[in-house]
């Protein structure tokens, strides 16, 4: 089993920070080998302390939760590259929790939708809490389903639901309402109001008021079960509390008739135990009193607060109290009473079969990055004027991912960077027109191309050209790959390559493919660039090489061979060349996940494929996708990145020798990014 959960509430105060250290204590009983990572520091630093506690090494929360949100905004793959090198481990653990964010921003609903799209994109099963207190089932019920369909929309794939602080009204019922109204989830889970965990003790209160303790301070573990400020006159205020225990009593210091009173009350077998006083307004008692109380034998705690009576009340009444390492006894005693509650829901979730991993474009596209650096590669770029470029290539030398050569002219490349604001720390720059190796590549050149009847002129005026340089460069060794068209048609990029890397043996022409990061999915889309009309044969050759690339990524390829029909029910010769094509693959890739000819719906559908090719083991899961002719690829991959807001990483060419990538011209600098990325992983098969 591997498996990344991540635990959030949906809403402010629904006792996340206890049903979290609850959830992991429970998890790490049942799967010893876990890693716990909580993700954003709170103002209550305590509940990092014990979740350390439980966890069993250091946690270190990343940063503020408004910090992470104006990044989530701004600089999306920065906040997951911060994530994920925070929480990388050299340690192979099958569960990884990670705990939300405490909705301590200024926007509860912005808060949650951005837990769940951090949850979607590390590629966590996701659990959500939330507080039925003072709801009914049916409230809490609504709350729910629209936290739900907010995880719906944001692509959160939501596994469990726990609802904490069931009312002992609701507290039979409640279990069977919600595993009924949620049946589809396979964790659910219904806690009760633990009223003796909920109350703070005296020594919560003297914390959260920063109130010196007068006395009783060996009673200071005392549970508070109620707020009340004494206005009356004592005799009035007593008899109006007679049934009230754990009463926590707030009054100003000057009134001694109430601390007094309310002492003897509490000596009293006939009056309930009152949990201790708060005396408002900084205020001392004289020492005679002080004197007094010292001599009772188990007075409650007497605390004085700098603040108003009415400060107090409203500090009180509006303050979150928690577990604490303070008292180790409440957080042993709370773990033990939150087990039962989730062990069964646990065990039986944990035996279920594991859905399938979704790879979410976040992760794809930081996963890339982390291979690239794994094994650096050099890169030139011959379009080194293009601002763009320069953007690009800074933000890869910064993190030292890929070495870089630009191609251009040294001065006007430096004045560019400098008014961009660029630093392009370990940058190279080569001027063409003064490059030392300018006729060596010329002559190299001249020897490749002389069956075109081409002499030493012609060659130099060809090598003047970026591309041609590049693609020289990388054919001597000088690059390990190539990265152009920002400034340049698809013919202008590709012509060099073909002339001077060449495809590799046993390949008979060159292909290309898309990729297409879709806000719930990574597909890979071949060919939509360079074969107009690829037959049968080439159609094979097409689909191996995209599977190759695909494995390569990072990604099981699973390969869909695109027609108007499924199966057998369609004819035609474009069905019967990709029927053939799919012969060829199963007889040469015997191991190859293939299926064709088959419909686009059906291939990335799965209730579609249940229909069409209910047997197949693709249908509905493919992440190749292969078109039977340029026209259909080309134009389907513009309609989805234009339409959905897909992320089109490509054309990125197939078979060369070495690896040559064309950017469109209307590429972003992140375009760009992602194809010097995609070029370095290609080089790593090139060397060792």
């Amino acid at each position: 089993m591997r498996k990344k959960i991540f635990f959030t509430g949906i809403e402010k105060r629904p006792g996340k920070s206890f049903v979290s250290l609850g959830l992991f204590s429970a998890l790490k009983n049942q799967q010893t080998a876990l890693r716990g990572f909580k993700l954003f520091s709170e103002l209550d630093t305590e509940q990092a302390a014990l979740f350390e506690l439980v966890a069993g090494h250091p946690i270190h929360e990343i940063m503020d939760i408004n910090q992470a949100i104006s990044l989530m905004q701004t600089q999306p793959d920065e906040l997951i590259d911060q994530v994920m090198k925070a929480t990388d481990t050299s340690e192979d653990v099958p569960l990884r929790y990670f705990e939300g964010s405490d909705f301590e921003s200024d926007n509860d609903v912005f808060e949650y939708q951005f837990n769940l799209t951090l949850a979607y994109q590390l590629n966590c099963e996701v659990i959500l809490t939330v507080s039925a207190k003072d709801r009914t089932l049916e409230h809490t019920l609504s709350v729910l389903n629209t936290a739900l369909e907010m995880a719906k929309k944001n692509h959160a794939n939501v596994v469990g639901v726990v609802i904490n602080r069931i009312s002992e009204q609701y507290e039979a019922e409640a279990p069977s309402f919600f595993k009924k109204k949620f049946k589809n989830l396979p964790l659910v889970v219904v806690l009760p109001e633990f009223k003796a965990l909920a109350n703070p003790t005296m020594q919560d209160i003297a914390k959260k008021l920063d109130a010196e303790v007068f006395c009783g301070s060996e009673e200071l573990m005392r549970p508070v079960k109620q707020f009340t400020i004494a206005a009356k006159y004592i005799e009035n205020f007593l008899a109006s509390r007679i049934d009230r225990a754990g009463m926590l009593i707030i009054t100003p210091g000057d009134r001694i008739d109430i601390l007094l009173g309310s002492l003897l009350a509490d000596s009293s077998a006939n009056y309930p135990k009152i949990a201790g006083i708060v005396l408002s307004g900084g205020d001392r008692p004289a020492q005679a009193i002080h004197d007094i109380i010292a001599g009772l034998e188990h007075p409650f705690p007497v605390l004085i607060a700098p603040l108003q009576t009415y400060e107090v009340a409203t500090t009180l009444y509006s303050a979150k109290f928690s577990l604490s390492r303070l008292d180790m006894n409440k957080v042993h005693t709370a773990l033990e009473a939150i087990r039962p509650y989730l062990e069964e829901p646990l065990l039986g979730w944990f035996s279920q079969k594991s859905d399938k991993t979704v790879f979410s474009p976040a992760m794809f596209l930081y996963d890339i990055a982390h291979r690239a650096k794994a094994i650096k590669r050099h890169i030139v770029l011959p379009e080194g004027d293009d601002p763009r470029i320069l953007q690009a290539a800074d933000y890869l030398l910064k993190r030292n991912i890929v070495d870089i050569t630009l191609l251009g002219e040294a001065k006007k490349i430096q004045l560019l960077s400098k008014r961009l604001e660029l630093k392009l720390p370990g940058v190279t720059i080569i001027d063409i027109e003064t490059a030392p190796k300018k006729r060596a590549y010329a002559e190299q050149y001249l020897e490749l191309r002389k069956h075109k009847n081409i002499n030493l002129p012609i060659a130099l005026e060809r090598v003047t050209d970026g591309n041609y340089f590049g693609a020289m460069m990388v054919y001597c060794g000088d690059a390990d790959g190539m990265v152009s068209g920002a400034a340049h048609t698809t013919a202008d990029t590709v012509r060099p390559a073909l002339e001077i890397i060449k495809t590799k043996a046993g390949i008979s022409r060159a292909s290309s493919i898309f990729i297409m990061c879709l806000a719930t999915k990574v597909l890979i889309y071949g060919d939509c660039a360079i074969n107009p009309e690829p037959d049968s044969d080439m159609l094979a050759e097409i689909a191996t090489q995209a599977a190759e690339i695909t494995l390569k990524l990072g990604l099981a390829p699973k390969v869909a061979l695109l027609s108007y029909s499924s199966g057998s029910s369609g004819s035609g010769a474009s069905v019967e060349k990709v029927m053939r094509a799919y012969k060829t693959l199963k007889q040469n890739q015997p191991n190859m996940l293939v299926e064709g000819p088959i419909q686009y719906d059906a291939a990335v559908d799965s209730s579609v494929a249940a229909k069409k090719l209910p047997n197949s083991k693709v249908a509905g899961e493919a992440n190749v996708l292969i078109f039977p002719d340029l026209n259909t690829g080309n134009n389907t991959y513009k309609a989805v990145q234009r339409e959905s807001g897909a992320i089109a990483v490509g054309p990125i060419l197939l078979g060369l020798n070495k690896p040559v990538n064309d950017l469109s011209r209307g590429c972003t600098p992140q375009d760009i990014i992602n194809t010097i990325l995609i070029t370095a992983i290609q080089a790593q098969g090139d060397k060792s």
